[in-house]
This record gives structure tokens, sequence and C-alpha cells, in this order.
């Protein structure tokens, strides 16, 4: 009858941390979801837009639904597991009926003396707290959390990506990057990238132009190893084995980053190791055309953020100071995606000609629907749909490409 008392405790525990994995496997896209419409109705980055747009309400709505849609499975799996709970509190109350019958059947029956019949129920009653303790109090919180456990060793024995930063410093010295029949999808949809070829020569400067959703930021994190291709192969020519000089590149982002930190610290970021005196930081800043003297009141360690009570930049200096921070770096291979989005077009000309006489001998990537920058480049590579539509340049591709002409305003 022991078995009656204890197991139904055990095999509850069991069928909690079960229920919960599917609990948490089922609620987390959900907790995201309302998270980020949280964001949307009260956030501070969100926040005006929000209200500008009359949009509260609808985000409040959305909100709502998901919140009681993740606690409505949240519920019902509390309430299986509570009916498993009473069940097993049941099955075991038998069993302690069980015990005390067969004791007082022997005790009558003269089999045992009274001492025996004390001392055997005291046992059954101090293991029975003595498990509820140890199975309930200890290791039932850790079923609630078995989900989030089980999801943490998950990621953790899914195979690494190879690092992105080098060991050696000559590690740029390759002749020629291929692209040999690579394609690209992202989990779940169809190739953003469809079988691209191409070759680029050290130190040659690159445009990638197209149309919206062409995969053009896509075929630059290929370039830097942040995705790896589905198919086909990415060669770096003189290189061992053709892997990526992944130590000296440098990348800004269409999306760049605003650290909230030190003007000084926004800057340094992209080469911790190497000292950014204050000559150097004039040097950056005046390239991208950033005043030290009227925008940065405490010099280079002015606080770059509003909520800190100090000094908040616009989106074209928040840019710019994107681009300083590139050119700090002074990598052997530069991708620009997007460089000048939020600049004016008299600073852009500034801009694009300043990156033409640092760039040197250096390789560049430059991604842009602004066809100034064209002018700076050896070749431009066209992509339509994920395709290479053209590569050579400007005057090969101006004379043969219809879809290069378009994308100029010509046709």
């Amino acid at each position: 009858t022991l078995l009656f008392v204890f197991v139904p405790v055990l095999y509850t525990q069991w069928v909690k941390m079960r229920l919960m994995g599917k609990v948490e496997l089922q609620t987390a896209p959900l907790r995201r979801a309302y998270s980020h419409y949280a964001d949307c109705a009260v956030g501070r980055r969100a926040f005006k837009e929000t209200r500008i747009l009359g949009a509260f309400g609808y985000f409040r709505t959305l909100f709502k639904k998901t919140f009681f849609e993740s606690e409505s499975i949240r519920y019902q799996a509390e309430l299986k597991s509570n009916l498993w709970e009473a069940s097993a509190r049941f099955v075991s109350i038998l069993g302690y009926v069980g015990i005390l019958y067969l004791l007082f059947a022997n005790l009558k029956e003269g089999n045992i003396s009274v001492g025996s019949f004390a001392a055997v129920l005291y046992t059954i009653d101090n293991l029975y707290k003595m498990l509820e303790e140890a199975v309930i109090s200890r290791f039932g919180p850790m079923t609630m959390q078995y989900s989030k456990l089980a999801s943490f060793y998950e990621f953790l024995e899914l195979s690494e990506l190879p690092p992105l930063r080098a060991e050696t410093n000559d590690d740029a010295d390759f002749k020629v990057l291929h692209f040999k029949e690579v394609s690209f999808a992202y989990p779940g949809c169809e190739n953003v990238l469809n079988r691209v070829t191409f070759s680029v020569r050290k130190g040659e400067r690159i445009a990638i132009v197209g149309i919206n959703g062409s995969g053009k930021s896509t075929l630059t994190k290929l370039i830097t190893g942040l995705l790896t291709p589905s198919e086909g192969e990415i060669i770096w020519e003189g290189l061992p084995n053709g892997q990526r000089p992944v130590k000296d590149f440098t990348q800004l982002f269409q999306k760049y980053q605003r650290y909230e930190m030190r003007l000084s610290d926004n800057i340094m970021l992209s080469h911790c190791e190497k000292p950014l005196d204050d000559a150097s930081l004039l040097m950056v800043m005046n390239h991208v055309g950033l005043s030290m003297n009227e925008t940065f009141p405490d010099g280079r360690e002015t606080i770059l953020s509003k909520e800190f009570g100090k000094v908040d930049l616009s989106g074209g200096q928040w840019q710019k100071l994107a681009m300083a921070r590139s050119l700090h770096h002074e990598a052997p291979v530069v991708l620009l995606d997007e460089p000048t989005a939020a600049i004016d077009p008299i600073m852009e000309a500034d801009i694009y000609r300043m990156f033409h006489k640092m760039m040197g001998e250096r390789t560049s990537f430059v991604v842009t629907h602004r066809m100034g920058a064209i002018q700076y480049v050896d070749k431009i590579l066209v992509l339509n749909q994920g395709c290479v539509n053209g590569f050579g340049t400007h005057e090969a591709l101006i004379s043969n490409n219809a879809l290069y002409r378009k994308l100029r305003g010509e046709v």
C-alpha cells in the first residue's frame, strides 16, 4: 500500500512538467506578440507616432486579445494539472485508508501490539510529509520552469557558427571574392537570393543596386558571414580554405545602432583595441561633417541621451556618427548599406567624395538607391528579385541593361 501513497505524487509532478512544457511552447510567441503591442502603444520609441495616428486603442485591443489567449492556454493547463493533483491525492488517501485497515485488522487479531501500530502509523505519516516536502515543495517549482530549461538546453546543443572574429591580423590578404551559385532563404520563406554568381577582386569598389526587396542587404550579410548560404559557395581566393577575412570587416548597417553612451565610446566601439585620442576623434568627425563645438558641449565626454538629461541627436547626426564609427575601424573590407539615407543631398555628395578619398586600396561594397555614388565605384552589381540582372561598369550597363537605365531614371 505504500505504492498507493507515494507513486501518485511522483507521477503527478511528471505530468505537470509535461503540461508546462507544452504551455511554454504555445505561449512564447503570444508573449512576444503582446509585449510588442505594449511597446507600440506606450514604448518610448513608438508612443509619439502612435499618439499622432490615434492608434492606442487598436494596440490595446491587440494586446488584450493576445494576452487573454495566452492566459487561457495557461489556465487550461493549470486546470488539468490541478485535476491530476486532486486525483493523485485521492489515490494517496485510499492508500492511507488501506494502511489503517491493515493495521486495525492486525491489531484486532493480536498480530501486532499497540506500540507497533503507533510506530508504523507515525512512520508512514512522516514518510509522506518528507516526500511531500521534497517532491512538491522543492521539485514542484522546478517542474514549472522545466520548459524554459528544456528550450535553453536545446539552444546550447545547436551547432555553432564559425566565429566572426579571427585570431590573426593578416587574414584580409585575399585575391578574389567568388560567389558561386549562392542562394539564401530565411526560415519559412522562399529564396531571397537565387543562384547569385559574381567575382570581386581585392581593392575594387562595388555598388549594389536594385529595387526594394531584391536582396541587397541580405547579400552584404552573406559577405560578412552574418548569414550562411542555403546553397552554393562563397570563396575568398588566397585565404586558407577560402575562408572569409572576418577580423577585418566593418559594416555600416541600414538600421544602425544608437548607443546612449559617451561620444568617444560611440566611435571607438568599432575598434576597441585602437586608441581614440582627441586628434583622431576630431578627424573622423570632420570627415562626416559633425561639429564638436556646436553639437557636443562636453566634448568627447558628452552623453548622447536625452533620457539621461544630455544631448540627443537628429536622425542625420546619428547616421553620421555611425559612419564615423566605421571610419575609425579602418578595415580593409568595408560594407555600407544605404550610408546616406538620412542625409541631405549636399552632405551626401561630400560624404561620397570623402569615402572615395579614404577607401584607398580597400575593398568596398556600397548598397544604395542614390545614383550619385555610382561615379565613385569600379563596378555595379544589379539585383532583381534575388537574381543578378547585370554586373559591370557604368558604361557597359548603361548601354545594355534596361533595369539599370530604369533605376537611373533614363527609361
